[in-house]
C-alpha cells in the first residue's frame, strides 16, 4: 500500500473512530462513515467492506499499540514493574475516563457480536504472551520472583479485562481496583 493509500486509509480509521464514540455500533452506517470522510462510495470500499471491519480494524490497531509499547518499552530496558503498573494504568484510564473511549465500545461490540469474538479471544491470548513476557523479563532483570509466568499473566489479563463489567456491575472504586493491582504486584516483587 503507498503513503496516499495508508493516508486515506488512516483518514477512514480516524473518522470512523469518531463515530463509534459518540454512537451505537449497531446504528453506524457506511454512509456516515464516507460522509465524514469526504469521499467517494467506491473510495471507501476500496479499503474496507462494512462498519464491522472498520471496527474491528481499529480494535486491531489499537491492540497492537499497547502490546508494541510494552515490548519497546522491554527493549529499552525499562523497569518490568513499572511496565506492568503502565499497562494497568491504561485500563485504569478507559475505565474512568468521564469522556467516552472506545475501551466500552469495543467490550460491547464483542459482547453482541459472537461471531466477532475469535478477534477478541486472540487478542486476550497475546496479551496473556505479552505479560508472560515481562514477567519473564523482570525475573532475568532481578525484579520479580521466578514463577509461572503464563498463570500469573492470565490472573491480570482477565483482571483487567473484566475491570469494566466489575465496576459497573459491582461497583468497585477506583481504590478497591488499585489495591487489588497492588496486591497482584507485590506477590511477584523481588524485595
Amino acid at each position: 500500500m503507498g503513503r496516499k493509500a495508508e493516508e486515506k486509509r488512516d483518514l477512514i480509521l480516524e473518522q470512523a473512530r469518531k463515530i463509534f464514540l459518540n454512537q451505537d455500533f449497531d446504528q453506524v452506517t457506511m454512509t456516515a462513515i464516507i460522509n465524514a470522510c469526504g469521499i467517494s462510495h467506491g473510495g471507501i470500499y476500496r479499503y474496507f467492506a462494512s462498519p464491522s471491519e472498520i471496527f474491528v480494524t481499529l480494535f486491531e490497531r489499537d491492540t497492537h499499540t499497547l502490546l508494541d509499547a510494552v515490548s519497546i518499552s522491554m527493549w529499552e530496558q525499562r523497569s518490568a514493574v513499572d511496565i506492568l503498573k503502565e499497562v494497568f494504568k491504561v485500563y485504569q484510564n478507559a475505565i474512568w475516563d468521564p469522556e467516552p473511549n472506545m475501551a466500552a465500545r469495543y467490550n460491547t461490540f464483542f459482547k453482541n457480536h459472537p461471531e466477532k469474538q475469535d478477534v477478541k479471544r486472540n487478542q486476550i491470548d497475546r496479551f496473556i504472551k505479552t505479560i508472560a513476557q515481562v514477567l519473564v523479563y523482570g525475573n532475568e532483570r532481578g525484579e520479580l520472583n521466578s514463577v509461572d509466568s503464563t498463570f500469573w499473566a492470565n490472573q491480570l489479563v482477565y483482571y483487567l479485562e473484566g475491570l469494566d463489567h466489575n465496576v459497573s456491575v459491582i461497583g468497585l472504586k477506583q481504590k478497591e481496583v488499585e489495591n487489588l493491582f497492588i496486591l497482584w504486584l507485590e506477590h511477584l516483587k523481588n524485595d
